[in-house]
């Protein structure tokens, strides 16, 4: 029962009242539609997609503005160090054509992470 008073409240608190609130509750709590909180909606039903929808928008929005913000730094990965020197003797090794020293350069420069 806990799942469809969380939706009851999601819909009600994005200011919905009266007949769409009664509705939802007539859906989740009627026995004779098969639609009580023991089983879930009846598959198939359009009944289950809007109702998940409802949930999963929250959801969304939690995502989106409490954990991505928190998990962000920046644009771009910071470079690592060894990698950037790799590929610096490797631009180098270019310049003097040393093909030989570039392919090493670039293979030692593809083992870092």
């Amino acid at each position: 029962m806990r799942n469809a008073e969380t939706i009851l409240t999601i819909i009600r608190n994005r200011g919905q009242r009266g007949l769409v609130v009664q509705n939802v509750y007539r859906l989740l709590y009627q026995r004779n539609l098969y639609l009580c909180a023991y089983s879930g909606v009846r598959a198939g039903s359009i009944v289950g997609p809007v109702l998940s929808n409802i949930v999963l928008d929250r959801l969304d929005k939690y995502v989106e503005n409490k954990i991505i913000p928190e998990y962000t730094r920046g644009r771009r990965r910071k470079t690592n160090p060894a990698y950037a020197e790799l590929k610096e003797q490797e631009r180098k090794a270019k310049v003097r054509e040393d093909w030989k020293m570039v392919k090493m350069w670039s293979q030692k420069a593809q083992t870092i992470p």
